[in-house]
Formats: structure tokens, C-alpha cells, sequence
């Protein structure tokens, strides 16, 4: 019974071992993406891209739109009354 015991002790220690072990690994992968993330304090979101494209280095040529699907909904418009406000 001797062998069965010392078999469990050393499963324990392995498992104790691969907590501490994975709970280092989190705390090192934290601190690298906050830095990461504190090198990222100077962009700051745009509206347009004019200021990612050079003047006259962008030439549209054809003006169409190409979707990968196609679904139509057609909503009839209200009509107006004469002589009055829509509701």
C-alpha cells in the first residue's frame, strides 16, 4: 500500500505544480498585454480615411456596389393626404 500512496502524494504535488505554474504564465501573458495595450494610446479614431490617402493617389474609375448576397424588401411609402400634415 506503501507504493499507491507515495503514486497519489506525487500526482498531487504534480497537479499543485501545474496550477502555480499556469497561474505565473497568466500573470506574465497580463502584463505583456498591458503594455501592449498602453503603446496604443495615440491613435485615435477617424470618420474618413483622407487622411490615410494621399492627394490624387486614389482614382475610383467604376462606381458600383457588389454584395455577396441579395435580399430586397420593398416597403410601399405612406401616402400623403391633400390639405393636411402626415401622421
Amino acid at each position: 500500500m506503501g507504493r499507491i500512496e507515495i503514486i497519489a502524494d506525487t500526482m498531487a504535488i504534480d497537479v499543485q505544480v501545474a496550477l502555480i505554474i499556469l497561474a505565473v504564465c497568466a500573470v506574465i501573458a497580463m502584463i505583456v498585454v498591458f503594455f501592449m495595450k498602453s503603446a496604443h494610446k495615440t491613435a485615435k479614431p477617424q470618420r474618413a480615411a483622407c487622411n490615410y490617402v494621399r492627394k490624387d493617389s486614389f482614382n475610383l474609375t467604376t462606381q458600383r456596389d457588389l454584395f455577396l448576397f441579395r435580399r430586397i424588401t420593398k416597403i410601399p411609402k405612406p401616402q400623403q393626404q391633400s390639405g393636411g400634415r402626415r401622421r
